[in-house]
Formats: structure tokens, sequence, C-alpha cells
């Protein structure tokens, strides 16, 4: 069996992200009453996106784990917030089209 690395982690570290945590949701609060047209959800997704990982490498010690499982969640993370923000903008180019087109045969 591997045998698992002992790591304490301070205090101050948990503070630390806890108030990152903190700013980042006011951010989002912030950002949602500002008007972005299609990309309001991509950016709330950005800032969700980095929220997790905030909490996945710190609160849950991927940080101090093997380093292809933070590869992973890194990975999926990014995925996960570049298919939103492909769907967001895929869906802003249609409705610019069609917007286009039906003011062109009126």
């Amino acid at each position: 069996m591997d045998e698992h690395k002992v790591h304490i982690t301070p205090i101050r570290t948990y503070v630390m992200v806890a108030l990152m945590l903190m700013i980042l949701t006011a951010i989002t609060v912030t950002v949602s009453f500002i008007d972005l047209g299609p990309y309001n959800v991509s950016v709330a997704l950005l800032i969700a996106s980095i929220k997790a990982l905030l909490v996945a490498f710190f609160f849950m010690h991927l940080f101090y784990d093997n380093k292809i499982y933070q590869a992973s969640v890194f990975q999926s993370s990014n995925r996960q917030f570049f298919d939103s923000l492909m769907s967001q903008s895929c869906t802003a180019l249609c409705d610019m089209m069609s917007h286009t087109m039906s003011s062109n045969t009126a």
C-alpha cells in the first residue's frame, strides 16, 4: 500500500482560502447585477470554477495529494467553463443571426 504523507495545513491558509471564497462570492453577486449580455452565465461559471478549485485543493487536501488527481480536477473544471463559454457564444451568435435575418425580411 502507498504511504499517505502527513501534512499539517496552517490555520492561516484556511483563513486565507475562506476569505478568498467570501470575496469571490461578493464578486459573483456584484457581477450578477451587471448586464454582460450572453456572458453573465459564463462569468458566473468562471468564478464558481475558481471557488471549486480552492475548495478541492485546500479544504479537500488535493493540493497535497498525487499530482495526477490535481491535473484531473483542474482539467475537468476548465472543461466545464470552456464548454459553457462556447455554448453561450454559439447561442449569442444564433440569436444575432436570427435577428438579422428577421429584420432583413421585414
